[in-house]
C-alpha cells in the first residue's frame, strides 16, 4: 500500500468478537454439519429399498 506507513496499519484496531460471540460461531456450524450427516443417512436408507427393487427388475429381465 502506497503512503501508508506499516506503523499506522499496526495501530489500527481490530475488533473481535466477545467469547461467548465465537462460541456461539463455532457451535451454529457444527449443529448444520450434524444435521447434514444425518439427512445423508436417511436419504441412504431411502435409497435402499428403490435399489433392492431396481436389482429386482434386472434379475427378472435377464433371466428373462
Amino acid at each position: 500500500m502506497k503512503n501508508v506507513a506499516r506503523n499506522q496499519i499496526r495501530s489500527l484496531p481490530i475488533p473481535l468478537a466477545s467469547l461467548k460471540e465465537q462460541k456461539q460461531i463455532v457451535i451454529k456450524p457444527e449443529e448444520l454439519l450434524t444435521v447434514c450427516d444425518q439427512l445423508q443417512t436417511r436419504l441412504q436408507q431411502a435409497k435402499k429399498p428403490q435399489l433392492s427393487l431396481a436389482e429386482g427388475i434386472t434379475d427378472q429381465v435377464l433371466k428373462g
